[in-house]
């Protein structure tokens, strides 16, 4: 599985995937080298704005970010005669630099549909909060909906600067239906 992820990323050539450049697999651990970065998460931008090492998020960056994630989403979707699904789009593996230049980063979970499928099987993955409906419901099926369901969850944490553990310890009794308080926020004209 590690080798097939190898793979993966050493065929991916879009500018807002940090870089393969050489792998060594002869090894227990495998040892990989990508390009020479100098980046934070995310994450780190985003929740830790007053810490003094991170410069807050302007808006019009955080919709930048938001364009250029979604471009190398669909480029992992589009690109290929098999579609990869990256399966763990969130703020801990989105890298970002000085010039919020952004690139998306961990394909330890990432696969490809088989051909003449539409999904691939496999229960007991994901983050809490960034795990579709769909893929709880029934049981494991993964494919493209699911992905783009977690984009929409880094979307709402990057446009509101939420953390998604704080906002799922809300006053719901722990129950995670994110997909009815976003509908509410369109609801009382609270997203512009």
């Amino acid at each position: 599985m590690y080798c097939l992820n190898v793979l993966f990323a050493s065929q991916l050539n879009h500018k807002s995937i940090l870089k393969l450049i050489r792998c060594c697999l002869e090894t227990q651990i495998p040892i990989l080298v990508f390009e020479s970065i100098e980046y934070e998460t995310l994450a780190d931008r985003n929740h830790r704005p007053s810490h003094p090492c991170f410069k807050p998020l302007l808006f019009t960056n955080r919709l930048k970010i938001a364009v250029e994630i979604a471009n190398a989403i669909a480029y992992l979707h589009f690109r290929f005669a098999k579609p990869i699904l990256f399966r763990i789009i969130k703020p801990w593996n989105i890298l970002i630099d000085k010039q919020n230049i952004v690139k998306l980063f961990d394909f330890s979970l990432s696969v490809s549909i088989p051909k003449g499928e539409t999904h691939i099987k496999d229960v007991g993955r994901g983050t809490m909060g960034f795990v579709a409906p769909e893929y709880v419901t029934t049981r494991g099926c993964f494919n493209e909906k699911c992905d783009v369901f977690c984009f929409d969850v880094l979307l709402f944490v990057l446009l509101t600067g939420q953390e998604i553990t704080d906002y799922l310890r809300c006053e719901k009794g722990n129950k995670f239906y994110l997909v009815y308080d976003v509908k509410k926020y369109f609801v009382n004209n609270r997203v512009k």
